[in-house]
């Protein structure tokens, strides 16, 4: 269980002291990314993000190691409608690799 779901007021005080709501931001929209997408080991791909001023720049990436090909996608939000870009962004790679016979499954 995490600390927050104790209330440990002092431990979450704490933790949002030394928090980077920018990286929080990027890696939420990451992992927003990778559900949609249902990613994990199963085959070659990544997000990275990263937020300046209020707009998150996301890139994505898959790719199929039996035929050497990948695609890759970048697109800027707002951070307030960031998870729902990361959330198209992984829609959008799924069709496009479908396109172009990019197998995202082991």
């Amino acid at each position: 269980r995490r600390s927050s779901d104790l209330g440990d007021e002092e431990t979450i005080k704490v933790l949002k002291s030394i928090n980077h709501t920018e990286t929080e931001i990027a890696v939420n929209a990451e992992r927003e990314f990778m559900a949609v997408i249902e990613g994990g080991c199963k085959f070659p791909m990544g997000a990275y993000g990263k937020v300046q001023d209020e707009m998150l720049t996301l890139t994505v990436m898959a790719g199929d190691i039996g035929n050497g090909k990948y695609i890759r996608i970048t697109d800027r939000s707002s951070v307030s409608e960031a998870n729902v870009m990361a959330g198209k962004l992984a829609d959008r790679l799924k069709a496009d690799c479908m396109k172009e016979n990019i197998i995202l499954r082991t």
